[in-house]
């Protein structure tokens, strides 16, 4: 099953991904959140250079700080490459980096955070608690139909 018919399948695993607890960066994080919705829409990932190749948002960070853009710049390079089409508006399926609350320490940052559209037309986010959905605002977004020909 491919495209959104993948939803529920995708749905039903991520969350028992998230019921084991905590999220192992690398693997099971925001970014890879997304990455691992669109492998189960599209059968292609895109992320498999990235996987396993950090530990922490330290290393993420560390990673991204040579990128010109930051991680925002290095997902829009990547994902261009990668052959996926920009939108300026997200439908259900697309994947999206949002600004999103996070808990740093005592503090609540807006940080760059990967997302999936569901089909209520909100952001779904993997975050250490598990995941929260909510109506963040937009980065950038990437169109699922464009790349699967609106299947």
């Amino acid at each position: 099953m491919r495209g959104l018919a993948a939803f529920p399948a995708y749905l039903a695993d991520s969350a028992a991904r998230a019921a084991r607890g905590g999220i192992a960066w690398g693997i099971d994080d925001c970014a890879m959140e997304a990455a691992t919705w669109w492998m189960a829409a599209t059968g292609i990932d895109i992320a498999a250079g990235w996987r396993g190749r950090y530990g922490s948002g330290d290393d993420v960070r560390a990673m991204m700080r040579g990128e010109p853009g930051g991680f925002v710049g290095a997902m829009r390079r990547h994902l261009a490459a990668a052959g996926l089409t920009a939108t300026d508006a997200p439908e259900p399926g697309d994947i999206a980096i949002v600004k999103a609350p996070r808990l740093v320490g005592e503090r609540v940052r807006w940080l760059a955070t990967g997302g999936v559209m569901v089909p209520t037309g909100r952001w779904r986010l993997r975050q250490e608690g598990g995941f929260v959905t909510g109506p963040f605002p937009v980065i950038a977004a990437w169109s699922l139909a464009a790349f699967t020909g609106g299947r």
